[in-house]
C-alpha cells in the first residue's frame, strides 16, 4: 500500500494530465462510494473511496475536522 499527500500530487501532476486520465477512468467501469462522515462530539473523519477494477486501481482519501479548524 502506499500513501500520497496531497503536496506530492501538486509536485507531481499537471492539472491538464490529471482531466486526461480522468475522462479516461470515467469512460471504464468504477465503482464510486460517496464520502461519508463518522461523527463524534467534537470532530469528523471525512472518508473518499473509488476503484476501477480493468485498471486494478483503487484509492482512498480521508481526513479529519474538528470544531476548532478553521473555516
Amino acid at each position: 500500500m502506499k500513501f500520497v499527500t496531497e503536496d506530492q500530487v501538486r509536485e507531481i501532476l499537471k492539472v491538464r494530465d490529471c482531466i486526461d486520465v480522468l475522462r479516461d477512468a470515467f469512460r471504464r467501469d468504477y465503482v464510486n462510494i460517496p464520502r461519508y462522515r463518522l461523527k463524534s462530539d467534537h470532530s469528523l473523519l471525512h472518508v473518499m473511496s473509488a476503484s476501477t477494477p480493468s485498471l486494478t486501481v483503487m484509492g482512498l482519501k480521508s481526513y479529519g475536522t474538528n470544531r476548532d479548524d478553521a473555516s
